[in-house]
């Protein structure tokens, strides 16, 4: 029981620290591009990105909002089904951590869901098998699952199991270009998509 407790107050302290470090590079792309200096580089959905140190950055309010991609770059990814916003807590499945190498980008994608929707991304598991302790199992064909699962598989594509929206990303050796095929940019544009849909950025 301790054990749970500990790993529990180490996730909420981890979670903290990058809601803090957030906020910090949001008060940097801010006074990158000053107020009276701002030019609009592109407009999507009524939103204005600015192209900053941090990436583009988007106002969400008063407060500034970096990202990687573009809404436009990420128009080819469609979600296999609607997130439901108004939901208190979602599940976070990522079956295959070592060759997702997610840590940075799932931790990103939940404290900004926390701080600008109070939305709690819950790590989980769908099997006990090799599950620890602190988390959940979840089961898809449970109207309670509302989960996001992220594995790795032979080719990059998106589906709905039931109550649960499934992410694959193919990994593997590629012989053509001798090099191995990498997941981190299909999950970094896929994160992102979710956080512009949550957002409300992208409909």
């Amino acid at each position: 029981m301790n054990k749970r407790i500990d790993k529990a107050k180490r996730n909420t302290i981890i979670i903290g620290v990058f809601i803090v470090v957030l906020m910090v590079g949001s008060v940097l792309a801010l006074f990158a591009t000053p107020f009276g200096e701002r030019t609009v580089k592109a407009k999507y959905n009524g939103f204005d990105f600015v192209r900053t140190q941090q990436g583009w950055t988007v106002w969400l309010g008063s407060q500034p909002m970096s990202f990687a991609y573009l809404p436009f770059d990420l128009e080819n990814i469609t979600l296999p089904a609607a997130i439901n916003k108004d939901a208190e807590k979602i599940y976070l499945v990522a079956e295959d951590d070592e060759q997702l190498n997610s840590q940075y980008q799932f931790t990103r994608m939940k404290s900004i869901l926390y701080y600008f929707t109070k939305m709690r991304v819950v790590d989980a598991c769908l099997q006990e098998n090799g599950c620890p302790e602190e988390k959940p199992i979840i089961k898809c064909d449970e109207t309670s699952a509302q989960a996001i699962i992220f594995r790795t598989g032979n080719e990059t594509k998106s589906y709905k199991d039931f109550q649960c929206l499934v992410f694959e990303f193919k990994t593997g050796y590629d012989e053509d270009t001798n090099k191995t095929i990498s997941t981190n940019t299909d999950l970094e544009m896929i994160t992102e998509k979710i956080i512009y849909k949550i957002l409300g950025i992208v409909n």
